[in-house]
C-alpha cells in the first residue's frame, strides 16, 4: 500500500511540474516590415552611346551642288510604367522654320529638320531597362539657302541647339 501511494505521489508531482513549466513559458513577438521605395525616372543614353550632333560638315558655297544632309540619334529610357511625352525643338526656330545662325546671330541659314523614331512627339509608358527608345533627327540644307550664306576664308560656323525633352 505504501508503494501505491509513492507511485501516486510521484505521478502527481510530475504532472504538477509539467503544468507549472508550461504555464511559465511565454512567447513575445515583433513584426519587422521589409520595404523598398522604387523611384521612377527617364534618362538619356543610359546604355547606348550615340552621336548627338547634327553635323552637315564643311560646305563650299561656290561649289555646292548637292543638298547636305545629316542625322543624329538620341536614346532614352523610362522606368517601367512611367508615363512620358517627347518633344523636339530648335533654339533658332521661328515661324515654323529652323535656322542655323552664326555666333553673332546676324547671319542665318534655313534648314529642314524632321524627327522620327519611337516616341518622337508622342506619349507613352516606360518599359524599363534596358529597352531604350530613340529619337532620330534628320536634317538637310537646300543648296539655294547655302549659296547666299555669309562666309569667311577660315569658315564661318553656323549652329542651332536642338533640345529633345522627355517629360514624365
Amino acid at each position: 500500500m505504501k508503494r501505491i501511494n509513492k507511485l501516486g505521489l510521484t505521478a502527481l508531482t510530475a504532472a504538477m511540474l509539467a503544468i507549472s513549466g508550461s504555464a511559465l513559458a511565454v512567447d513575445v513577438t515583433k513584426n519587422v516590415t521589409a520595404k523598398v521605395k522604387v523611384q521612377g525616372s527617364c534618362v538619356f543614353d543610359k546604355h547606348s552611346t550615340s552621336a548627338t550632333e547634327l553635323n552637315f560638315g564643311t560646305v563650299d558655297t561656290t561649289t555646292v551642288t548637292v543638298e547636305p544632309t545629316a542625322t543624329a540619334t538620341v536614346y532614352y529610357n523610362c522606368s517601367k510604367n512611367i508615363a512620358y511625352s517627347v518633344t523636339v525643338a530648335g533654339g533658332n526656330d521661328s515661324g515654323g522654320s529652323s535656322f542655323l545662325k552664326d555666333a553673332g546671330g546676324t547671319n542665318s541659314i534655313q534648314y529642314s529638320r524632321t524627327v522620327t523614331g519611337a516616341g518622337a512627339g508622342q506619349t507613352g509608358t516606360g518599359i524599363g531597362a534596358p529597352q531604350e527608345k530613340q529619337v532620330t533627327i534628320n536634317g538637310s540644307i537646300a543648296v539655294a539657302n547655302l549659296v547666299d550664306a555669309a562666309s569667311s576664308g577660315a569658315g564661318l560656323d553656323y549652329t542651332d541647339v536642338i533640345t529633345v525633352t522627355v517629360t514624365y
